[in-house]
């Protein structure tokens, strides 16, 4: 995978090869009085159309751009960017606190909104977060974003995979159930079948792990389906292995 720092009509290819950055040690911090906006564009969208041409031959190949949009900004702040994802945690650029707003440290003519993140080559499923650390004061505000997401909904109810490791591991959340009900949980996986019942939680939500894997293959299309007590269902197609990447690329 590579991030494409992009400011203005310079950019450069960082490829994520996991650094050893801890930002745990930072808490999180609520958006007040800081406001922070994240917006995702695609492919055939205008607005990358526009990025596209004004970082010429460079950004050709990102396939996602990630814009920043920051307000209200305390006086004399400075932040760190930072990018996290599967393969671990990157630092991007430095800005500082001007007029309510971000700008880059060392070109303060330079808002932080002129300074869209590409990424490509990621996999369905997959999500990222970005942070924005004050390590002075040593707090972060973190933003999620899934631009590809394994997600289906039915009648108020919602189930959705996360990718949440390069070995196959994915997170299932599922929303909107009543509320301490169970439900019965069913998982295909090639030629397997698993079936389990699960007890929902106060809020309405399911949670866990799975790990699919199947002797002599390295990958296969899979899903997963919920049926609760009034035989409501919803089900859920993805992949894992060499078949999440072939997904991943269509």
């Amino acid at each position: 995978m590579k991030v494409w720092v992009l400011c203005l009509i310079w950019a450069v290819a960082l490829p994520i090869v996991g650094e050893e950055i801890d930002l745990n040690k930072y808490w999180n911090v609520p958006d007040d009085p800081m406001v922070w906006t994240v917006e995702t564009i695609r492919p055939g969208d205008e607005q990358m159309n526009k990025i596209k041409r004004s970082s010429r031959k460079y950004m050709t190949d990102a396939s996602l751009f990630v814009l920043f949009s920051v307000s209200n900004v305390p006086k004399n702040r400075a932040y760190q960017l930072y990018f996290e994802g599967l393969a671990g945690i990157f630092q991007l650029q430095s800005f500082t606190e001007s007029n309510g707003t971000l700008v880059l440290e060392n070109d303060p003519k330079v808002n932080i909104c002129e300074c869209p993140q590409g990424i490509e080559d990621y996999l369905k499923g997959e999500g990222f977060r970005f942070h924005l650390v004050d390590e002075k004061n040593e707090m972060k505000l973190t933003r999620e974003i899934f631009p590809n997401p394994f997600e289906a909904s039915v009648n108020g109810k919602t189930l959705r995979i996360e990718l949440i490791s390069l070995d196959n591991f994915f997170w299932v959340k599922g929303m909107g159930f009543s509320p301490n009900e169970d439900v019965e949980l069913t998982t295909h996986s090639g030629l397997e079948i698993t079936q389990q019942m699960l007890q929902v939680d106060g809020d309405g939500e399911i949670g866990f792990i799975i790990a699919p894997e199947i002797v002599g293959l390295e990958g296969s299309p899979a899903k997963i389906s919920v049926r609760d007590l009034r035989n409501e269902r919803i089900e859920l197609k993805y992949a894992w292995g060499t078949e999440l990447y072939r997904m991943s690329k269509q």
